[in-house]
């Protein structure tokens, strides 16, 4: 888990601490540790995958996906939002079980109970293949600013101006 590319954070100190403390316990891919991060009745939707319902099945999905891959590493570029619901831009590096890289641009909105765990999150990672280039396309757009929508109306405005959507060659 990095911060060097850090370019803007809207939440205090403790809660980027708590960010970064729960992105190590997933690059480390320690399934316990990553637990203390989430409420018993924890929500997680991974991309349009249906939505996991608690916290074991949550674990037990992620070690499954921690099987076939031979590691991770999430190097955050914007936190947006306030403490309780937030939003975080990433790039993901995926280190395949043959040893190749793949870097991939994710976003994940996390809102967070009074403990504070998590109690729901959505996972957007930005896949698209194509065999000369990525560039989202007006749907994935439009999510997106849906998303960062939902965060700009609870923390007053001001979050759509720092939406980045990227291009990514995969080949």
């Amino acid at each position: 888990m990095r911060t060097h590319q850090l370019q803007f954070s809207q939440v205090s100190a403790a809660a980027l601490q708590w960010l970064q403390d729960k992105y190590t316990a997933v690059d480390q891919m320690d399934g316990e540790r990553y637990r203390s991060f989430l409420a018993e009745d924890c929500q997680l939707q991974f991309g349009n995958n249906p939505i996991v319902q608690c916290n074991n099945e949550i674990i037990g999905g992620i070690q499954h996906f921690w099987d076939r891959i031979q590691g991770l590493d999430h190097s955050f570029l914007n936190v947006l939002g306030t403490d309780d619901h937030l939003s975080a831009e990433a790039l993901i590096d995926y280190t395949r079980k043959d040893g190749r890289m793949v870097q991939i641009p994710c976003v994940t909105v996390i809102k967070r109970n009074a403990k504070p765990v998590w109690s729901k999150f959505l996972l957007i990672l930005l896949l698209f293949f194509n065999s000369s280039r990525y560039c989202p396309g007006p749907f994935v757009s439009s999510i997106l600013r849906f998303a960062f929508g939902v965060l700009s109306s609870a923390t007053g405005g001001g979050v759509l101006e720092h939406l980045k959507i990227g291009c990514l060659r995969l080949s």
